[in-house]
């Protein structure tokens, strides 16, 4: 690595880094699945367990979000491992980019990985989704290391010679293969850690089958003779893989709760499917998301990695500079008046139907190495078509951007490469195969021409510099007025997570409770509970019914507290108000 790209990526890391961990006073639990994850610690009375935790996620980030509570306090404990491991993604994603794919790609790939607003969201949320990310992005290199291993020891166990009667020197110099095993446990144990972080942590594996299927059909196709070679060795490497995850995985199992099983957990999820009639719409809804939770930075970021190739030197006498120049206002422009998301998943596009073109007309890829691509192709492919199957939370395309941002730097790095063939085919006019790459190269430019005129017949739209440093702390607020008019003995709280969170980090003794019929108890005679009610107690179709009987109850405050952005983004009525209104009831009896 040379000095200069040392540099970069120390800037790139610096940036992604400061933005993740800047303005800590914003960060707060508000989310509900944050509410849950981050109260188990305040629910001795159900074993230190949040109700229902378990159709939540899994228990290792609740776990590590317990441990770092208890050692940091709940002011910033709930979010020092997702920062961590959202920091690890970065780093990860060069690492992979450049050793998959080229340097340049390496340092395409930080930079829109660090200034990337959607990411840093959910980096700076005790949610498990930039977690599961992290385990993801590491089990499918670590597949892609133990298969490439696996079809190099394939081949030169094809191409070793024949055992002579007595060793040579020269046979003792023969450098042997690396053992692909002990990367195939690697693989099999981060596969694992990601199913026991999030229920759809099984997706290292299904890349992996998608992966593998679609490089043995094409192989049979083109190469029959050395695909017998080496199925065996990748059939094993496979098995061995799936074999580790799930005997790693199989405790989570005994972990759930007693008259639980996982056919509940799937069927609590499966309601969530929209299938392929919801497919369109919900697509359309995740690119909202991120034309929402992007700002000009993440923008600006995507424009200047995508015409990064044309930066071959810094010369302004040097036409690529004005082209590149031009070309970043104009997809900077675009990206702000369209949604940024469309674009890249169109770069994305163009990479996997020309790889998939270049095997199967041209020439066929018969290097080792070539596995890793047909896994990143799997991981895109599959989670475009699969990703929209599902209710468009927003946070569930995140695998997905993670997956983006490495063919669009692959993008890169093969747009700069006939950027460089067109520049030698200008010297030889008569070279046709020269001028017809110099012409698909400028198939890019004009995209980006007629983006630029949808911009400019288009009406002027406001958007931030940034969306994902606004303040979540709304929740803790309200806890901390309640808690200064008069400390409650007793709280008791119906359907928000997030606040009971805040109310027991203030020192309240707090309760869940799943209907104002678990109010009506006596909890002693010096205790007067408070009741908490919040917008998800009243979606409720049965709470009227609950709160009509409850002639105990009387109306003590009402207070207003403010969704951010990232949370309102899960609410997909177009008439949604950030914000929503939370009722403090005290018992009369």
């Amino acid at each position: 690595m040379i000095k200069a790209e040392k540099i970069a990526v120390l800037i790139l890391l610096s940036i992604g880094i400061s933005a993740r961990v800047a303005f800590p006073s914003h960060m707060s639990i508000e989310h509900f699945d944050e509410g849950v994850y981050a109260s188990n610690i305040y629910c001795p009375q159900t074993g230190y367990r949040y109700p229902a935790a378990e159709f939540y996620a899994p228990p290792l980030l609740p776990a590590l979000i317990e441990w770092s509570i208890i050692f940091t306090g709940p002011n910033i404990g709930p979010f020092i491992f997702p920062l961590l491991f959202s920091i690890g993604t970065l780093v990860l994603v060069w690492h992979v980019a450049r050793q998959w794919i080229s340097p340049r790609a390496g340092l395409c790939a930080l930079a829109l990985a660090s200034l990337s607003d959607f990411h840093i969201h959910y980096s700076r949320m005790a949610l498990t989704d930039a977690t599961m990310c992290f385990f993801l992005l590491l089990a499918v290199y670590l597949i892609g290391e133990a298969l490439s291993k696996s079809i190099e020891d394939a081949d030169s166990r094809l191409n070793k010679p024949k055992p002579k009667s007595k060793r040579s020197k020269a046979d003792s110099d023969v450098e042997l293969p690396p053992n692909a095993n002990v990367w195939c446990v690697a693989a099999g144990l981060a596969a694992a850690c990601c199913w026991w972080t999030k229920y759809n942590g099984w997706l290292p594996i299904a890349i992996m089958i998608g992966g593998v299927g679609g490089w043995t059909a094409l192989h049979s196709l083109r190469d029959r003779t050395s695909l017998k070679s080496r199925i065996g060795l990748v059939a094993k490497s496979c098995l061995v893989i799936v074999v580790v995850a799930f005997l790693v995985w199989l405790p989570f199992l005994y972990s759930l709760p007693d008259g639980r099983t996982y056919a509940d957990i799937s069927a609590n999820h499966g309601k969530y499917l929209v299938g392929i009639t919801g497919w369109i719409d919900s697509f359309k809804q995740h690119a909202a998301h991120h034309q929402e939770l992007n700002g000009w930075i993440t923008l600006l970021s995507i424009a200047v990695v995508m015409v990064s190739c044309e930066l071959r030197k810094i010369d302004f006498k040097n036409r690529s500079i004005w082209n590149a120049i031009v070309m970043i206002v104009a997809l900077t422009f675009c990206g702000h008046q369209t949604h940024p998301m469309l674009l890249v998943v169109l770069w994305c596009i163009i990479v996997a139907l020309r790889f998939l073109v270049i095997q199967c007309k041209r020439d066929f890829d018969h290097s080792p190495t070539a596995i890793r691509t047909w896994l990143l192709i799997s991981w895109w492919v599959g989670l475009f078509l699969t990703t929209p199957l599902y209710w468009p939370y927003p946070r569930l395309s995140l695998p997905f951007l993670v997956a983006s941002w490495l063919l669009l730097a692959q993008f890169v790095s093969v747009y700069a490469e006939i950027i460089k063939e067109r520049s030698a085919a200008f010297d030889e006019p008569s070279n046709s195969t020269g001028w017809f790459k110099f012409a698909g190269s400028k198939v890019v430019g004009i995209l980006f021409l007629l983006m630029l005129i949808i911009v400019l017949s288009s009406s002027w739209s406001e958007r931030d510099l940034a969306t994902a440093f606004e303040d979540r702390s709304s929740a803790r607020e309200l806890v901390k007025s309640i808690t200064d008019e008069e400390k409650p003995t007793l709280a008791l709280v119906y359907g928000e997570p997030a606040l009971l969170f805040h109310l027991s980090a203030a020192g309240v003794p707090s309760v869940p409770i799943s209907s104002l019929s678990n109010a009506d108890e006596n909890f002693g005679d010096d205790v007067k509970p408070i009741v908490v009610v919040g917008p998800h107690a009243r979606s409720n179709p049965d709470f009227a019914k609950e709160l009509a009987a409850a002639d105990f109850l009387k109306l003590k405050r009402t207070f207003e507290i403010t969704r951010s952005p990232v949370v309102l983004a899960n609410q997909l009525e177009d008439d949604a108000s950030p914000k929503v209104v939370i009722h403090i009831y005290e018992t009369t009896n």
